[in-house]
């Protein structure tokens, strides 16, 4: 099991204000973890190759060039609600 002063130091750390029913409950469930995690150590990894990459090729890279956007009277044809050549929209932070 976890010491309390471990999951203390950890909520610290991830700056987490945590209370002593919230630091025992995560004191069991980190515990539990990590006894999981132990026990994948106790695997026989003989014969299996690291896993370096998942994709088995590399993308191919393109080449970096500059296209023609959008044209300023077709994006403001999308919309009403323009202003000074500004998209209007919903004030939502108060």
């Amino acid at each position: 099991m976890l010491k309390l002063e471990d999951v203390q130091k950890v909520g610290k750390l991830a700056n987490l204000y945590l209370s002593e029913k919230e630091e025992a409950r995560f004191s069991d469930q980190l515990g539990a973890l990590l006894d999981y995690v132990s026990k994948l150590s106790e695997l026989s990894t003989d014969g299996v190759e690291p896993l370096l990459a998942i994709e088995k090729e590399r993308m191919g890279m393109r080449e970096d060039k500059a296209e023609k956007g959008l044209d300023i009277a077709d994006v403001e044809s999308l919309s009403e609600n323009i202003r000074d050549g500004l998209f209007v929209v919903p004030k939502i932070i108060e």
